[in-house]
C-alpha cells in the first residue's frame, strides 16, 4: 500500500502555510510602496527578498508532497523530500520499531544493518494507523 504525505498531519507545515502568507502580503506590501513616484529602496528590498523567500518555501513544500511510504510483500520503499527512493527488503530489517514523544506524536524507525540504512518515517502520512499495523506484522 502506498501512504503519502498528509500536510494536514504536519504541525511545521501549517506554520509555514502561515509564513507564505505572511511573505505574500509582504511582497504585496513592496509592491504597493514601490508603485509611488519615489520608490524607496526598503520596498524594492521587501519585494525582492520576499519574493525570492516565498518561492524557496513553496519549492520545498512541494518536494514534501512528493513523499510517500510503500509497502509490499517483499520491501519497504521510501521516498524522501530529496533524492531516489530507498528500498529495504523486509528480510534485511535488523531493528525497528516507534517512538512515542511526549506531545503524542510518533516516528517509526528501520534500520538494516547489513545494508547500513536507516529510515526514520515521522507521523504525517495518511492513514497512519495502517501504516503501524502493516509494520507491526512485518517487522521482527
Amino acid at each position: 500500500m502506498i501512504y503519502r504525505y498528509d500536510p494536514s498531519n504536519d504541525p511545521v507545515a501549517k506554520r509555514i502555510t502561515v509564513l507564505r502568507v505572511a511573505l505574500a502580503l509582504a511582497v504585496l506590501g513592496g509592491a504597493l510602496l514601490a508603485r509611488q513616484a519615489e520608490a524607496s529602496t526598503a520596498a524594492l528590498v521587501i519585494l525582492i527578498g520576499g519574493g525570492i523567500l516565498w518561492l524557496i518555501i513553496t519549492i520545498s513544500l512541494r518536494q514534501y508532497r512528493n513523499t510517500f511510504v510503500q509497502t509490499t510483500d517483499d520491501e519497504l520503499i521510501c521516498k524522501p523530500p530529496r533524492g531516489d527512493r530507498i528500498r529495504v527488503p523486509w528480510d534485511e530489517i535488523t531493528h525497528a520499531g516507534k517512538i512515542v514523544y511526549e506531545n503524542g506524536s510518533q516516528l517509526l524507525y528501520a534500520y538494516a544493518e547489513g545494508m547500513d540504512q536507516y529510515l526514520a518515517i515521522p507521523n504525517t502520512y495518511a492513514d497512519r494507523d495502517e501504516l503501524l499495523e502493516e509494520f507491526g506484522n512485518v517487522v521482527p
